[in-house]
């Protein structure tokens, strides 16, 4: 059974945190790119659909409408994709910073991080 002192369970537990967090801000990252990419061909048939029809009276009115609201969600979304990403990616440099630090620290745990994060990433 492995012993840790409290300085290098201290470092292990920094890792294992930022190694969560990216993976949440990795998984929302992936969930908000598929809504990401339905609002964005949501937008290009409401644009399609409003350049062929926006000249006739009885129904140009709501391609316009239909168009304006698939932009909008768009817009929502494209900012609340580019958040994530954002936000992956500064979790990303957390991790790897904790990882480096926890190794630089106390070299022999190395061998226990990369066993488990990649037990971690691959369940």
């Amino acid at each position: 059974m492995l012993q840790f002192s409290d300085t290098e369970l201290s470092s292990l537990l920094a890792v294992a945190d930022a190694h969560g967090v990216r993976t949440r801000a990795r998984l929302t990252a992936r969930s908000l790119k598929k809504a990401y990419d339905d609002a964005r061909r949501e937008l290009k048939s409401a644009e399609s659909s409003a350049r062929m029809f926006f000249m006739y009276d009885d129904c140009g009115s709501g391609y316009e409408a239909e168009h304006a609201q698939a932009k909008s969600a768009f817009e929502i979304m494209q900012s609340a994709f580019n958040e994530a990403v954002a936000t992956e990616i500064e979790s990303e440099k957390a991790y790897k910073k904790a990882r480096l630090t926890a190794i630089d620290s106390h070299p022999h745990l190395a061998d226990v991080i990369a066993r488990h994060i990649q037990k971690q990433d691959a369940a």
